[in-house]
Order: structure tokens, then C-alpha cells, then sequence
């Protein structure tokens, strides 16, 4: 029985000379040959000068084929010896991890196949964003956690996420603690609490809370924010309708216009978004009755001692009048804000 011809070594003599293989068709060959590189069952039917019959014919009659019966040996037998390696290789690796537990995972690449049970069929989790420890980490902390559960990551997934994230100062800072701290989702997260969270204990925050005051550059969303998270951090274990109440007083004692401040007082606002909008509403409005304030003149003229005597008393009437007026609603505040604090 004659030899077949491998048609990705034979040259154009060798397949010239072969049964049913004209001229013709060894010259397409190897024009295909030489633009496929190697050719199989596919790309043999893209060479329009050999009808599909005579390719059959051909490969039924072993005139042709595609790779010499040794070679098929040979790469049969290398791909099972890789195959039995592979095998042994994510036996031992497997091993070293259950012996060793996170401490292994954190020197190599993270498997998946380890996670592959998770009950997450969704698509795949957004890139995170980095943590340099210059700013709050438990904003930072709340955006990490709510997409690792949103994805459920596993404790090691979170850890290993984690490290990926870390750069600069937080970097370091995980770098230098301990061990069982590096290892452990839970404790680094604690830790990373301690030194890059709250910057003040709680009886700080609370004093900081009754002595807020606006600044003159402040916006109102901006001095709320700052009301919010004083009141936040100064009662950490309590109700969050209470810690409403007193960021929303505290709120509006600081507020630099009082007038504004005590009309959205008045409206008893339910939460503090509320209470910027009520203050908002009165200062626009006393802007629309009003006017804007502007710089008042005071025009001096000389008169007689005694008319002089009786406008000053007229004038401190009135100012202190008007200053009792306001201190009263102040102490109304005053207590109100008491009361929240001893129901508290």
C-alpha cells in the first residue's frame, strides 16, 4: 500500500506526482499552504480550483492527509503528559493552600477556582477605585464593602481586592502591621478604622456640635455636611432620628443668618435636608422684600446737648428692645436643644 502525502510537507513535485493531484490543484495547495500556514478539514474547502468530491475521494483512499500517523503519536502522547502535569501541578498548589490558608493566597495570583461555588451569576465587578489614606476612609470603607457584597466577595476576595487598592500612606501602614492583622479582612478593616477614620473621640465631636457656628464663605450644603458628620460621630450608638434632630438644631444655631435660621425654626423641620431648604426659602425671600442690605450712612450734624441726651436713650430703647426680642427666641432654641440631648 503506497504512503499517503502530507499535504503540509509535500513540495509541488511531490504533489504533482500524486494520484487525482494535477498541476492545477498542487499549485492552489500551496498557495493556501502558504497563506493559512497549516491546513486542516476547514480551510481545505476554501480552495475553489478542488471540487469537495475529489477532497473526499482523496482522504478515503489515504492518498493524502493532513499530518504523518508519528507525529499524530507523538502530539497525542504530549498533550496527555501535559495534561497528567497540569493536573499534579493544581494538586500541589491546592494542598499548599489548604495547609496554609490566606498566607499562600497572598504570594501568588488569586485563584478562582477556589470562589467558583459562589451563588453570583452577574456580570463581572467595576474596576475599584484606590485608597491613598490622605482622606476618610469610611467613606471609602462604605463603597467597598456595599459592591464586595453586591458581587459576594468571600472574606479572601475582600482582602486580596483590598491590598490591590492600597497605595501611598495606607499602603505603608498596611505593610507595617502584623501578620495575623495582614491576613485577616476584619482586622485590617478595624485597623484601617483606627488610624484613618474618626480623627476625634465622640465627647470631642459632641462639644464641637454645640459650638458650631457657619463660616462667612460657607454654603449652607457645605455647613450642613459638617453638622451632619459631628452629630454622626459625636453619638455613634444612637437612633438615627435622634442624631437627625440634633445635627438639624445644631444646624440651625450655627446658621449666620439668625432671622433665616429661626423662620425655618418656626416650620419645625423634620430632618436636615428639610431645614436647609426652609432657610434657603427665607433668605430668598427676605431678599425679594427686602432687598439686598446695603452700607448705611450716618449723617452727623451738630445740635444741643440735651436733644443729643434724648435720641441716644431713644436709640438704646430700641436696641435693647430688639436684643431682648431675639435673646428670647434664642433661650426657646436654647431649650429645645436641651431637651433633645436629656431625652438622649
Amino acid at each position: 500500500m503506497a504512503k499517503s502525502i502530507n499535504i503540509n510537507k509535500a513540495n509541488f513535485t511531490q504533489l504533482k506526482a500524486s494520484k487525482k493531484i494535477g498541476e492545477t490543484s498542487a499549485l492552489a495547495i500551496i498557495a493556501k499552504r502558504e497563506e493559512e500556514g497549516l491546513l486542516n478539514l476547514d480551510n481545505l474547502k476554501d480552495i475553489s480550483e478542488i471540487p469537495q468530491s475529489l477532497w473526499t475521494a482523496l482522504l478515503s483512499e489515504n492518498i493524502i492527509c493532513l499530518e504523518d500517523p508519528e507525529d499524530a503519536d507523538e502530539g497525542q502522547e504530549a498533550k496527555l503528559q501535559q495534561k497528567e502535569t497540569l493536573i499534579k501541578v493544581e494538586k500541589v498548589i491546592a494542598d499548599k493552600e489548604e495547609k496554609s490558608g490566606p498566607v499562600q493566597l497572598l504570594k501568588g495570583k488569586y485563584n478562582a477556582k477556589v470562589h467558583k461555588n459562589s451563588d453570583y451569576d452577574g456580570p463581572t465587578a467595576p474596576k475599584m477605585s484606590t485608597y491613598d489614606g490622605k482622606n476618610d476612609w469610611r467613606p471609602y470603607y462604605l463603597q467597598f464593602s456595599t459592591i464586595a457584597n453586591r458581587y459576594k466577595w468571600q472574606s479572601e476576595q475582600k482582602l486580596y481586592k483590598l491590598i490591590e487598592c492600597l497605595r501611598d500612606k495606607a499602603l505603608k501602614f498596611y505593610s507595617s502591621r502584623p501578620k495575623l492583622v495582614k491576613t485577616n479582612y476584619e482586622s485590617l478593616c478595624k485597623k484601617m478604622e483606627e488610624r484613618f477614620g474618626r480623627k476625634e473621640p465622640p465627647h470631642i465631636m459632641r462639644r464641637l456640635l454645640q459650638d458650631l457656628k457657619q463660616d462667612q464663605e460657607e454654603s449652607l450644603e457645605e455647613f450642613a455636611e459638617r453638622a451632619q458628620e459631628l452629630a454622626t460621630d459625636g453619638y455613634p450608638d444612637t437612633p438615627d432620628r435622634f442624631v437627625q434632630t440634633l445635627a438639624t438644631y445644631a444646624f440651625l444655631k450655627g446658621c449666620v443668618d439668625k432671622r433665616a435660621a429661626l423662620t425655618a425654626m418656626d416650620k419645625n423641620p423634620d430632618s436636615l435636608d428639610q431645614a436647609v431648604q426652609h432657610v434657603r426659602s427665607a433668605v430668598a425671600n427676605q431678599k425679594v422684600i427686602m432687598g439686598t442690605r446695603r452700607t448705611e450712612i450716618k449723617r452727623v450734624s451738630f445740635m444741643e446737648q440735651n436733644d443729643a441726651n434724648e435720641d441716644i436713650q431713644e436709640t438704646s430703647v430700641r436696641a435693647l428692645m430688639k436684643s431682648e426680642e431675639g435673646a428670647n427666641k434664642m433661650n426657646i432654641f436654647e431649650k429645645r436643644l436641651q431637651k433633645t440631648e436629656d431625652d438622649l
